[in-house]
């Protein structure tokens, strides 16, 4: 029995186009991120190309690998997608 994607969001794909943004801006390769974040590469992945939608917890931690403030992330995802 196969798993079906969850649909993301407009508000999901805004805040992974800001984790990639920024991880271009810091030259920050998706294994770093990972070893930054404390999530699994494969993990990291999933979530970068939106098959998989971030824990909170997840997105925390990657924010914090960014140096971004989750509430600014959030804020500035919530202000594109209004």
């Amino acid at each position: 029995m196969g798993t079906r994607r969850l649909e993301t969001s407009p508000i999901e794909e805004d805040i992974v186009n800001q984790f990639t943004r920024r991880m271009s801006a810091v030259s920050m390769s998706v294994r770093a991120l990972a070893d930054y974040a404390g999530i699994s590469h494969g993990r990291i992945r999933r979530i970068l190309s939106l098959e998989s939608p971030a824990t909170v917890g997840e997105f925390q931690s990657v924010c914090k690998a960014l140096n971004l403030a989750p509430a600014d992330v959030l804020k500035l995802a919530e202000w594109r997608t209004a």
